[in-house]
This record gives structure tokens, C-alpha cells and sequence, in this order.
């Protein structure tokens, strides 16, 4: 019983021992990045046993404040540049952020509506619900220079403050249609349906990936930036509706 006891105490150490050593690495990142993410962790988990991911989802707006106002994120992914530039002039990154993926912007329409909503002028009849990403979170203002380029007047329902937000509200029939990034239009799946935007009134969006500060010295937060960067990482994005890096 001694020696059963005896072992037993010394597997209870080691699994102590094993789970200390693991090295948690903290995401903050762009809402429309979380199925791929997600997918990505899997993959590097596999790959990287030593570090364990967790990720915090919402627009780039609300992250890139909360880094400024001393959220613990080690590593910093922005559906913008402009987010990224805000925590370069802060001081809060660490090395060059670099473009890791691109995007753009499409109608997403709620299956009950397919028959109303055609193109982007139809987003602007009196009886189509329509719900937009706020004009100051990336996807919000991508969405004013689409319909400004299309000479489109939208009146939303409401504006929402991520792009899981516009996703949710269509796919839950709340709304008839909005607009979107491409992705969001995979990860809506079968409950509501794309339609493009012509490329002269589209916009292409720049996703930029960055350490901060506080994860300067955190081997697992390069490690996480080399895999997004990786050819696997980028076939992964683009299953998820993004294009490739060397497609902007």
C-alpha cells in the first residue's frame, strides 16, 4: 500500500508537472476569425502540446481598447490596419505587424428574403429589415464606403457591434439581410444565403497579426504568428472564405 501510494503521488506530481509547464498563449482577435481560429487550434495543439490557446472574440474596435487599457493579450489579429496602427502609436506592439490574410464584403441574406434581396439596391426598400455592422467598428466602416461607391441609402434596423453580431441577427431571422464579410457568409452555412458585390464598388480588407508588448518574451505567441502564416495556416483561412496573402 506504501508503494501504491507512493505512485500514485508521483503520477498526481508529474500531471502537476506537465500542466505547469504548459504556457498559455491569449488571442485577441477579430469576431470574424473565430471558426478558422478555432480550426488553426486544433491543428496547433497537435503540433505545439507545450502551449495552450485562448482566444477572446470581438470586433477590432473593443479589442484593440482593451489592449490599451491593459487586457492581458499576448498576441493581437485586427480585420483592419487601422486598429493595428492605434496600438503601434501606443506602444502596446511588439516588432512590424504583418498582413496575414484578406477579405471582402458580401449581401448575407436570411432565407426567408431570397426572393426580395438581389443585389445591394434592394437593401434600401422600406420593406426589407436590414441590420449593419456600427460605423466604428471595421466591418461598419467598410460597409459605408460599399454603399457609398453603389450610391445606395440604407435605414438599418439596428447597428451591431461585431460582425458575429449582423451574422446572428440574419441567420436568426431577426433581420432579412446585411452586409458581411465573405467569411461570415461560410460560417453562416446553410442558414442564410451570399451574394457578391460588384469588385467596383467592393473594398478589400487587410487582416494584420502583431505580438504586443506583454507577450514580447512568449516563445508560444511567435510560435501561434509562424503557424497563421504557414502554407497550412493560409489553406485553412481560405477555406473559411478568406483569400490568400499573395492574392492582395
Amino acid at each position: 500500500m506504501k508503494r501504491l501510494g507512493f505512485a500514485l503521488s508521483c503520477v498526481i506530481m508529474t500531471a502537476g508537472c506537465v500542466q505547469s509547464n504548459t504556457q498559455v498563449v491569449t488571442v485577441f482577435a477579430a469576431s470574424s476569425l473565430q471558426g478558422a481560429f478555432h480550426q488553426l487550434e486544433s491543428e496547433f495543439a497537435n503540433s505545439h502540446p507545450e502551449y495552450e490557446l485562448t482566444f477572446s472574440f470581438d470586433s477590432s474596435t473593443q479589442l484593440s481598447q482593451q489592449i490599451i487599457d491593459g487586457a492581458p493579450a499576448d498576441v493581437f489579429a485586427s480585420a483592419d490596419t487601422n486598429n493595428m496602427d492605434l496600438l503601434v502609436r501606443n506602444d502596446e506592439v511588439a516588432g512590424t505587424p504583418e498582413v496575414f490574410t484578406t477579405n471582402h464584403l458580401q449581401i448575407l441574406v436570411a432565407l426567408s428574403a431570397t426572393d426580395r434581396i438581389r443585389s445591394l439596391a434592394d437593401l434600401a426598400n422600406s420593406d426589407v429589415v436590414v441590420v449593419l455592422a456600427a460605423p466604428e467598428v471595421p466591418l461598419g466602416r467598410y460597409t459605408v464606403k460599399v454603399l457609398a461607391a453603389a450610391g445606395v441609402t440604407v435605414l438599418p434596423a439596428s447597428y451591431e457591434t461585431s460582425a458575429s453580431g449582423v451574422v446572428s441577427k440574419i441567420s436568426s431571422g431577426e433581420a432579412d439581410a446585411g452586409i458581411v464579410y465573405s467569411s461570415d457568409v461560410v460560417s453562416a452555412g446553410s442558414t442564410a444565403v451570399g451574394i457578391g458585390i460588384p469588385l467596383d464598388a467592393n473594398v478589400e480588407v487587410l487582416y494584420s497579426i502583431a505580438i504586443t508588448l506583454r507577450g514580447a518574451q512568449h516563445p508560444g505567441a511567435v510560435e501561434w504568428i509562424k503557424f497563421v502564416l504557414s502554407s497550412r495556416g493560409q489553406e485553412v483561412l481560405q477555406q473559411f472564405g478568406f483569400s490568400s496573402i499573395g492574392d492582395h
